[in-house]
């Protein structure tokens, strides 16, 4: 057999399989990004963002201790515009985190690995920011490199895919004040299951017609 017939033959197939296993049940991505506001004020000790849970605590050492009643430190939506939007804590110093008070955030299974990201905002002055990692809700949370007593504000980080849990704190500059302005990722969606038959079908057809010109071509050579 001819080898431009076979390469294309095996092209074919792949693209029938991956129509066939990636429409009809593998997700495919879609970004999306948190708004943290609404609610606007107090969201309570935790609560759920789209894709995202945040929860509003402390961090002792490397251990991650929340928020467990309505008089402790609650979790503040911020929306004063310019650069001061996003999720701060109600307790804190203009609605903000400061101090060893942190945020944790925790993505739900939707999203897609790699492609989780976020922004710091309202980082002025001397402001700086810290993001720690860990695979335990509570404890092991260490700096993580590149994301350590950062000065940016409105600019996109990738959180690494090794970690679980996060926790967004302010840097080791006295009176740092910052939010946690955006969250964004790739979810994952199934495409609706009528369309990928068809598609699935077509690239069927394409195989079975390729396999029959091949079978004619020997016969019209006869000929």
């Amino acid at each position: 057999m001819n080898a431009s017939v076979v390469a294309l033959r095996k092209g074919v197939l792949m693209c029938a399989l991956s129509v066939g296993f990636g429409l009809l049940g593998v997700p495919v991505a879609g970004a999306d990004t948190v708004d943290f506001t609404p609610p606007v004020g107090d969201a309570g000790v935790s609560h759920t963002y789209g894709f995202v849970s945040a929860t509003a605590g402390a961090l002792n050492g490397s251990n991650f201790s929340a928020s467990t009643s309505a008089s402790s430190l609650q979790l503040f939506g911020k929306a004063d515009g310019s650069d001061e939007n996003g999720i701060g804590l109600d307790a804190a110093t203009d609605h903000e985190i400061t101090g060893s008070n942190v945020i944790e955030v925790t993505f739900d299974s939707a999203t897609t690995p790699g492609s989780r990201m976020f922004q710091m905002d309202s980082v002025t002055g001397g402001d700086n920011w810290t993001v720690y990692g860990s695979n335990n809700a509570t404890s092991g949370f260490t700096p993580i490199t590149g994301l350590t007593n950062m000065t940016d504000e409105l600019t996109n980080h990738t959180l690494p895919d090794g970690d679980s849990f996060f926790l967004f704190a302010a840097g080791n500059d006295p009176g740092s004040t910052v939010l946690l302005g955006t969250i964004a990722a790739d979810l994952a969606s199934p495409v609706p299951l009528p369309p990928a038959i068809f598609l699935f079908g077509a690239a069927l057809a394409g195989l079975g017609l390729l396999n029959r010109r091949r079978k004619e071509g020997p016969a019209l050579q006869a000929l």
